[in-house]
């Protein structure tokens, strides 16, 4: 008897002829991808150390730059100065965040993915891509560097 359309599975075709969805390629005898896992890789930031300050005219608080480290991403862009306020990284405002472990959710990543953070300076604001490394650390120290991230003071290099 012919198939009606209404009977069929969502997908279009009934399998095998018999009337089943098709088969996971685990349960037909596929073989997994021979490709190792590959290790998770190490967090990086961009060379910027911030601290969370009062808002000038008394509207809250701000995450602003205190450090630009020499040799880092930040530092080699050229272009963020220090006293700079951070207002965003990525699509991720940081006005309501309260802790350096909140920012640096959204500020670490993956060494070569680029974020891209926007501040403001004066009341211009701008934006700037940033490349994530790690080849910095170290070279003018971190002293949150070996602490767990939960544990690290309020100021922080990332």
């Amino acid at each position: 008897s012919p198939t009606s359309v209404a009977s069929m599975p969502l997908g279009g075709s009934r399998g095998a002829g018999r009337g089943a969805p098709p088969r996971p390629s685990s349960v037909t005898g596929v073989p997994p991808s021979k490709k190792k896992a590959e290790p998770p890789k190490q967090l990086c930031g961009v060379g910027l150390l911030f601290s969370r300050e009062k808002a000038e005219g008394g509207g809250g608080s701000v995450w602003v730059v205190r450090k630009v480290i020499a040799g880092s991403p930040a530092g080699e862009c050229g272009l963020v100065q220090l006293g700079d306020v951070l207002k965003s990284v990525d699509t991720n405002s940081v006005g309501k965040m309260e802790s350096m472990f909140e920012i640096s959710k959204c500020l670490l990543g993956a060494e070569g993915t680029t974020t891209t953070l926007s501040f403001d300076r004066k009341g211009e604001a701008y934006s700037v891509p940033l490349l994530r490394s790690n080849t910095f650390i170290g070279s003018e120290g971190n002293n949150n560097a070996n602490k767990p991230i939960e544990t690290q003071e309020e100021t922080m290099e990332v």
